[in-house]
């Protein structure tokens, strides 16, 4: 079992600024990044947003950009109207 203070210890090896430099180091000496995809990402022509590329036939707003409305519109009809019922 890991005694309490050796935790700390070791979180206060692995994030003190020689550590830091030393990962910096051998980053800029070739050693791979933790956690990053092996190949970027490609840029494709155009606008894309979502997926879809954005043209001419779809930049426009559309009927199903209203949505968003609804999120606030009916909560501040439903108010309005029970306002209006009589107690």
């Amino acid at each position: 079992m890991q005694q309490p203070g050796q935790a700390v210890t070791e979180l206060a090896q692995n994030t003190s600024v020689s550590a830091l430099f030393a990962r910096i180091q051998a980053r800029s000496k070739g050693a791979p990044l933790p956690f990053v995809a092996g190949v970027a990402a490609i840029s494709m022509e155009g606008v894309y947003a979502g997926g879809r590329k954005i043209a001419l036939s779809n930049k426009f707003w559309m009927m199903y950009d209203n949505v968003m409305f609804l999120t606030i519109l009916m909560p501040a009809g439903f108010v309005w109207f029970m306002n209006r019922v009589p107690k």
